[in-house]
């Protein structure tokens, strides 16, 4: 088996295997050539610019492909900060050649690659948790799905404001206005570029269907913002943020709008919203919430990532990190923090408080779990849950993520 990126002539053929992989139907009926070509003239978003970010693997001819997966790069937010996350999709294999360890070998390369350029985490959706906890992913954030009722009259007629409709290139300094004040106060959510607004730029609603809308308070201050395609009376939003509770009360008087074929509104939101109350009837047909999770995420390097962490107030302990697949991180690393932050992150031979493995490390850090309850699984001692010292380290943190890979 031979593990590479793909070369420019074989852009269409990963196309071909992540179709053929999943039997759905391939439309684009460009050559390997046109497809260069286009990505290269006239990119449109982050995956088109990073087209070559694709790991497959090879029968020993070096030119059948037998596995693809993309390894996509993203920023991302992180108690605060800004840092470089890689989020892997279209994890493909051709029927014969599974089970063999094609996506293993995939994966296993791109995390290396990851760690030798500095990439401080990665992030997926997987089809199943249990196969890619085996390569360090720990599960990770939740969404929070509401189908809201679409009110006969104005819910909020007090709240005032406008919308006004994301075509041709306009309000797109709006919409990542809201998305940027929404999105920073999660961990792992993308800090989005110019780049990730390029499809937007593009988008025809008229012709697509899927519709964009920015939603300003009374003093022009864009405040909401929303996607969404008509799916029989659904408005199912595939992206929906607000800046505050005026900007939740505007999108759902933006939604009334569309009354008379619409009858529900469906968005996903972080669970940590307090909107429960701002919804005026639950009792409606239809109206319903339920709680998933979105993802998995994997901790690249470990030392950099706790010194780079947010901690609570001043504390000292020992945390020592099995992996297998990034052997080294694995070992003990003496975390003193003052202040909430870090005062010294190093390598040592002192005993450890906690041992982790690196899945159940990632959750922690990140925030997407907590040690009462790795505690309860038995993933981690009770001495270790109680530590004053490790609660200062791993402890809830806000966390969501919206962005699709």
């Amino acid at each position: 088996m031979i593990v590479r990126k793909i070369r420019e002539e074989e852009i269409r053929r990963a196309q071909e295997v992540f179709h053929l992989s999943f039997e759905f139907r391939m439309e684009d009926e460009r050559s390997n050539e046109e497809m260069r070509r286009d990505l290269r003239e006239t990119p449109c978003g982050r995956f088109d610019r990073f087209y070559g970010e694709r790991w497959a693997a090879f029968e020993d001819d070096d030119k059948t492909m037998m596995s693809v997966i993309t390894a996509t790069p993203f920023p991302v937010y992180f108690d605060g900060q800004v840092v470089p996350m890689r989020g892997i999709g279209g994890v493909s294999t051709l029927p014969p050649y599974r089970r063999r360890g094609a996506v293993r070998a995939c994966l296993a390369a791109a995390l290396r690659q990851m760690r030798e350029e500095g990439t401080l985490f990665s992030y997926l959706y997987p089809f199943s948790a249990a196969y890619y906890a085996q390569f360090g992913y720990g599960r990770a954030c939740e969404r929070l799905t509401a189908w809201i009722p679409i009110a006969d009259r104005l819910p909020f007629p007090e709240t005032g404001g406008g919308a006004s409709l994301v075509e041709k290139g306009r309000h797109i300094g709006a919409y990542r206005a809201v998305y940027d004040a929404f999105a920073a106060r999660y961990n792992l959510m993308v800090a989005r570029e110019e780049i990730d607004y390029e499809p937007l730029r593009c988008a025809r609603p008229e012709r697509d269907g899927r519709y964009t809308y920015v939603w300003h308070s009374a003093a022009g201050v864009p405040k909401g913002a929303m996607t969404f395609r008509r799916e029989n009376r659904v408005l199912r939003c595939e992206e929906f943020f607000f800046t505050d509770a005026e900007g939740f009360r505007g999108l759902l008087n933006l939604a009334h709008a569309f009354r008379s074929y619409a009858d529900l509104l469906e968005a996903g939101l972080p669970p940590d919203r307090p909107v429960v109350s701002l919804v005026p009837d639950w009792d409606a047909a239809g109206a319903r919430r339920e709680l998933e999770f979105r993802g998995m995420v994997r901790v690249i390097d470990v030392q950099k990532v706790l010194r780079l962490a947010r901690y609570r107030g001043d504390g000292r302990a020992v945390v020592a990190v099995r992996d297998e697949l990034l052997p080294e991180n694995t070992g003990a690393y003496r975390v003193v923090y003052r202040d909430g932050r870090a005062a010294e992150v190093c390598p040592t031979g002192e005993a450890p408080d906690v041992a982790l493995e690196i899945a159940a490390f990632s959750r922690l850090i990140a925030g997407t779990a907590s040690l009462e309850e790795l505690c309860f699984a038995g993933l981690v001692p009770e001495r270790a849950a109680a530590s004053e010292a490790l609660r200062g380290i791993f402890y809830p943190k806000p966390n969501f993520i919206a962005n699709s890979f």
